[in-house]
């Protein structure tokens, strides 16, 4: 899986639906090569997951949710690369330690300590994001 399948994963996970447009838009990649990746998504993911699409849009139906959250562990953790903000982004919130430094961290994932507080706060504003909008 390819950074691009593992941005188009993250949405089809974090979302009920997205239309292909939008999904095209925000991967910054044409319609006709969306395709071509959700196909190869589809396949990568087998039978632990099928993307559908419904009224124009896409969603993910999950088959077996444990499978899925060691799917996307393995992805993690065999294709880091910590320059890609999403990747540390959700390193962070994988990891099943409790508090550590922010040294430690920066140390481990190589990037500066502002890079990391940058990543909290993205996170933060994304959980926030996410609140209001369960909350409507």
């Amino acid at each position: 899986m390819n950074v691009l399948n593992y941005q188009l994963f993250k949405i089809l996970t974090t979302r009920d639906t997205v239309s292909e447009s939008e999904l095209a838009s925000e991967l910054q990649i044409s319609q006709k090569t969306l395709q071509k990746y959700i196909e190869e998504l589809d396949n990568d993911l087998a039978t632990i997951a099928d993307i559908k699409a419904k009224y124009g849009k896409y969603y993910l139906k999950v088959n077996d949710y444990a499978k899925l959250a060691k799917f996307q562990t393995y992805y993690l953790k065999t294709t880091l690369d910590f320059n890609n903000p999403q990747k540390r982004q959700a390193y962070l919130l994988v990891r099943k330690q409790g508090y550590v430094l922010l040294d430690n961290l920066s140390e481990y994932l190589m990037v500066s300590k502002g890079t990391i507080a940058r990543d909290v706060k993205e996170l933060k504003k994304s959980f926030k994001l996410m609140e209001q909008l369960l909350n409507q």
